[in-house]
């Protein structure tokens, strides 16, 4: 009796027990079912805040453990101020300064000793002429007999007083450039015709040689203009990083300005002509007003001018001798930019131009002087420009800047 009544109570105690999990089981399954909210920054405990700010310091330790390149510094340029390089600069502003003085003074000085040697020989002989002598008929085969015959330079200041007519020298055939500036000249006396054979306009020919020349000298200021103006026009420090010594590329320097400038004295030799050329046609007939006839020769001169100022900057600012060589190629494109218009012009319009003209060469030593001046000054000027800078250590560039108003 008493083992029934244990066995009962075993029974009835893990019934209970068994009844009691199944009940937990049931509510744990529910709760998780749940979504519950997430706990504020508040409510967080203690050990969960410092659990964060660990996994912070170790974030911000990996990232400090890669090299981050430092972001690149602006580049402030300011432009060099001007300097005066000697006393004669600082009381002239700048526009003179003894190197200016010693180079165009010694050229003059040159010229000034020529003369002076014409006036106590005045018996030299420069030129020789050789008269013609045509060819016997009846003996063919004789040998031409040539006398030289030669004549006295004639001269202000060898005691001479020419005629007008000996000014202006005798007319003689020669053939004009061919290029735009040449052709304005050609259709102002009616001698460039289309392929029809109709006159062309003299003042299509002109606007047209006016524009070409105004983008030539767009060209050139933009070249001049964006050319560093604190470069070193005495290169110091090649540009080449296995070259120490910058002797040869200042003597680069030189030889470009020298080839510059021979380039562009065919340049003003051809506007010389254009102008005398034009002056003596002032009393011919002409299809547009005679200012406009001399017009285009100043201003192809002045072009050339420009050329060379262009291209001595480019040079003097490069710091190795490739880019000096290059560059320097570069300008003499520019330079022959109107024979590149005129052979655009007679292919696509088929013009036909007779380049035939007489020019008035003057004999008079004087005159003939002038004229090779007016013809190698852009030569003379090129090799100024280029002392001027190596001795004020400053860029031709540079007065551009000041013009245009950058200069603070």
């Amino acid at each position: 009796m008493q083992t029934c009544g244990s066995l009962c109570l075993v029974v009835a105690l893990a019934s209970l027990r068994f009844a009691t999990a199944g009940q937990q089981a049931h509510r744990g399954f529910n709760q998780a079912l749940r979504i519950h909210a997430a706990p504020t920054k508040d409510a967080q405990s203690p050990k969960t805040k410092a659990d964060s700010a660990h996994k912070s310091q170790e974030a911000k330790a990996d990232e400090a453990s890669f090299w981050t390149p430092p972001p690149p510094a602006k580049a402030v340029f300011k432009m060099p101020h001007y300097r005066h390089a000697d006393s004669l600069s600082a009381a002239t502003d700048g526009f003179l300064d003894f190197f200016i003085v010693g180079y165009w003074g010694s050229i003059v000085l040159i010229i000034l000793v020529a003369e002076v040697v014409m006036h106590l020989m005045p018996g030299m002989h420069l030129c020789t002429s050789t008269p013609r002598h045509p060819e016997s008929e009846e003996s063919p085969e004789e040998p031409k007999e040539r006398n030289k015959t030669i004549r006295r330079t004639v001269s202000f200041l060898g005691g001479d007083h020419p005629s007008a007519s000996e000014v202006l020298g005798e007319p003689k055939e020669k053939i004009l450039a061919p290029n735009i500036f040449s052709l304005s000249l050609v259709a102002s006396r009616g001698f460039a015709k289309d392929s029809q054979g109709r006159v062309l306009s003299p003042k299509l020919v002109f606007t047209a040689a006016v524009l070409m020349g105004l983008i030539q000298l767009l060209t050139l200021f933009l070249v001049v203009y964006d050319i560093d103006p604190a470069a070193n026009p005495y290169t110091v420090k090649p540009g080449a990083p296995w070259k120490t010594s910058p002797l040869t590329v200042n003597c680069m320097k030189v030889v470009m300005t020298f080839f510059l400038g021979m380039y562009v004295v065919s340049e003003a030799a051809d506007a010389y002509d254009n102008f005398i050329l034009g002056v003596a046609i002032k009393g011919k007939e002409l299809l547009i007003h005679w200012s406009c006839v001399l017009f285009i020769p100043i201003y192809h001169y002045l072009i050339t001018l420009t050329v060379i100022l262009a291209g001595v900057s480019v040079v003097l600012s490069c710091q190795d001798v490739p880019n000096i060589l290059y560059n320097s190629m570069a300008i003499l494109f520019i330079t022959r930019v109107d024979e590149l218009f005129w052979g655009f012009f007679e292919r696509a319009f088929d013009i036909e131009a007779d380049w035939k003209a007489e020019i008035n060469e003057s004999g008079v030593a004087e005159v003939k002087l002038i004229k090779k001046f007016i013809i190698m000054f852009p030569m003379l000027w090129g090799f100024c420009l280029l002392g001027r800078a190596w001795y004020r250590d400053q860029m031709p560039a540079f007065v551009v800047r000041v013009l245009a108003g950058t200069h603070q």
